[in-house]
């Protein structure tokens, strides 16, 4: 992974709780600090505590990421950039579609930016890790008729 990217991706993965008091666990687990699932052109995403992309930098061009709720069809977040981490700020109950253009700096005038990377998420007949917070019992026995 070229360096720019590894310090995008650690620079996203610190967190304003660890900074404030080192001693505080926190109540969840800490998500990777790098998006787990591999896509074309290097581009690395998943839906750990929302939705993340991670576009790797570019020397000529750029990309333009859109990050979409399926159910309303809202726009989340639309970027153009040379290479960036790109996080959701809703993290639960959505299902996303995440979508990366590549416009490329060498492409006739007027040419469509070419589509790298479609992805809805859909956890139908998938296993979903639940994890729940520390120190609680309630919402657990909550979760046990489903």
């Amino acid at each position: 992974m070229p360096e720019d990217t590894e310090a995008l991706a650690a620079e996203a993965a610190a967190t304003p709780a660890s900074a404030a008091d080192p001693n505080t666990k926190p109540p969840y687990p800490a998500v990777a600090g790098t998006p787990t699932q591999l896509g074309a052109d290097g581009i690395r995403y998943d839906f750990n505590d929302g939705a993340r992309v991670l576009l790797p930098p570019r020397e000529s061009g750029q990309w333009r990421v859109c990050l979409r709720d399926l159910d309303t069809g809202n726009i989340l977040f639309l970027s153009e950039n040379k290479g960036a981490f790109v996080r959701s700020s809703k993290s639960w109950f959505v299902r996303f579609r995440v979508e990366v253009w590549s416009l490329d700096a060498d492409a006739a005038p007027g040419a469509e930016p070419r589509l790298v990377l479609s992805h809805d998420l859909d956890l139908r007949d998938r296993a979903v890790s639940i994890v729940f917070p520390v120190g609680t019992l309630g919402d657990i026995l909550a979760w046990f008729p489903y």
